[in-house]
């Protein structure tokens, strides 16, 4: 079942991304340390999810009760994040600095490069999307992000540093529209841009 959350889901939707994503380039990248890997992909995600929730359009996919996968979109005007909600950021950011010390420095110059890089939009914004790897394969993945593509007239952008994900999201409607370095020697992120053109 596919449904919109709300805060008190979070947690469960956030450990259901983490989990897809602990394989995930961009993020061995940012959290090279496989033992803090969990903990920080966690925080951040939650740093998204939570901000995101707010603005209604945080959806779950669940089987036998559990949230097993989950997405969550920012409506038109929402990316980049606004300096109060920056600031109300300010606590997760302080946890990732406990649980990753290093990766700090590394996911700041990405938080800046997709704040420079931002399309003048209005588009919709995909922050994150994951399935649980043991569910992965059964369609929940597009049922998940179906909910805002299948009914607004905006485009849809989002970032991934997956390579699979670039014939994923292509099969959704989405075109790879540019792609570039964190750093000199990566993690390389495509941005992928769907209708509005």
């Amino acid at each position: 079942m596919i449904a919109p959350i709300g805060p008190a889901d979070i947690g469960a939707a956030v450990g259901a991304v983490t989990r897809s994503h602990l394989d995930d380039p961009g993020m061995c990248a940012f959290f090279p340390r496989e033992e803090q890997r969990y903990a920080g992909i966690e925080s951040l995600f939650g740093m998204t999810f939570r901000d995101a929730v707010g603005f209604g359009h945080v959806y779950a996919a669940t089987v036998d009760g559990a949230i097993v996968g989950a997405a969550a979109w920012l409506p038109p005007g929402t990316f980049p994040l606004s300096l109060p909600r920056m600031l109300a950021s300010l606590p997760a950011q302080l946890r990732l600095t406990v649980r990753a010390p290093r990766s700090l420095r590394i996911v700041s110059r990405f938080a800046r490069i997709t704040t420079r890089r931002a399309d003048p939009g209005p588009y919709w914004f995909l922050g994150v999307l994951g399935v649980e790897p043991a569910f992965q394969g059964r369609g929940l993945g597009p049922a998940l992000v179906h909910p805002v593509l299948d009914t607004v007239s905006e485009a849809c952008l989002l970032h991934t540093s997956k390579r699979a994900n670039l014939a994923f999201y292509g099969r959704l409607g989405f075109d790879v529209v540019d792609t570039w370095l964190v750093g000199p020697a990566g993690p390389r992120f495509w941005t992928m841009r769907r209708g509005g053109w």
